[in-house]
């Protein structure tokens, strides 16, 4: 992104809300850039400390942080509205770099080819399940693309925690989001409304915007939509989920650590609860489980499940205790869209 920038002598402004873990990371793949500014939106007091100062602690002045006093799906409102405005969108060169961005999504899609040969094992007619854990539900959007585009038995595993929106989506047909986000140490998954269901709708019904359109508005004003019965059979022939609570998560994160010295975050140890469960009521299919995250960012899940002889955090995480933090907040009641427009206009000012 530098480079092509860089050779073109233009300028962007990354416009990123994070659940966790993404607002880090695309921080870090641009700070000090002459060419690229970045500003994240992340949920204030529902992400861990580390994650917190992963994003705050950065002195680059081309990157701004606002702590949002609300949820993960609160925070992504003002972005959507901004987002819609072509005019501003063109004039101050707006991109993102999470699943708001069909890119990320794109990219993704490797990570299902390779899963797939690597289970597979040669054989291209066999089904292979993926157990993806499932907060926004861009990840799952890479999976349906990779599965069209080479026609492959990829069975994708929704898995959720008690933030369970997809799973009662497939169970029932009827999409229809919780009015409260549930706070969990898979503070990531901690989503009620995914920003990529519309994207998702898309590639099921083989790229109908009509009824995308008519099903998005028909949640705009209802608050929910029934599935048509063909999209929901095209959706369950190779989706299905799975529910995991804090209990199995924490359970799963010290057996497998006992077992095999391997440390599972609370996100990761989602999708592998799922696919032991199914192991143990007789499934045959080769999976594969999809890993999130480090559980060094979730030191205080480690405590809660019992995990002993934890091994020393990275000198990267440690360093970040007592560094002073750089931040801005939006407070309840202000106008976030506002105050994010603001923040844009300021980052090349």
């Amino acid at each position: 992104l530098e480079r092509v920038l860089s050779r073109r002598q233009e300028r962007i402004t990354i416009v990123v809300g994070t659940s966790g873990d993404t607002g880090s990371a695309a921080i870090e793949s641009v700070r000090g850039s002459k060419h690229a500014n970045i500003i994240v939106l992340y949920p204030h007091g529902r992400i861990t400390e580390v994650q917190r100062l992963q994003m705050t602690t950065v002195k680059e002045g081309n990157v701004k942080v606002f702590g949002v006093d609300g949820t993960s799906d609160d925070l992504d409102v003002p972005i959507k509205q901004v987002f819609r405005d072509d005019a501003f969108v063109r004039k101050h060169r707006l991109c993102s770099i999470n699943s708001i961005n069909v890119g990320r999504v794109l990219f993704q899609c490797v990570h299902y080819l390779f899963c797939f040969f690597q289970a597979a094992k040669g054989d291209l007619k066999r089904a292979v399940r993926i157990y993806i854990p499932t907060g926004a539900g861009g990840n799952v959007c890479g999976g349906v693309i990779a599965r069209r585009l080479c026609g492959l038995d990829i069975q994708l595993i929704m898995c959720v925690n008690e933030n369970d929106i997809f799973h009662r989506w497939l169970q029932t047909g009827k999409f229809s989001p919780s009015e409260n986000v549930t706070p969990t140490s898979s503070s990531a998954m901690d989503i009620q409304l995914p920003y990529n269901i519309d994207r998702l709708l898309y590639f099921l019904s083989d790229g109908d915007t009509t009824l995308v359109k008519q099903l998005m508005e028909k949640l705009e004003t209802d608050g929910s939509f029934d599935t048509p019965e063909a999209l929901r059979q095209e959706a369950t022939a190779f989706l299905s989920s799975r529910r995991v609570t804090e209990s199995e998560r924490l359970e799963v994160m010290k057996t497998v650590w006992d077992k095999h010295a391997y440390l599972l975050c609370p996100h990761s140890a989602i999708g592998v609860k799922a696919a032991m469960a199914d192991a143990e009521s007789g499934s045959s299919f080769p999976s594969v489980c999809i890993a999130t995250a480090t559980l060094f960012k979730f030191p205080e899940s480690a405590v809660k499940a019992g995990i002993a002889g934890l091994p020393v955090a990275p000198a990267s995480f440690v360093s970040l205790q007592g560094k002073a933090e750089h931040q801005s907040f939006m407070q309840r009641g202000e106008d976030w869209q506002r105050i994010l427009r603001q923040a844009i206009e300021a980052s090349w000012a």
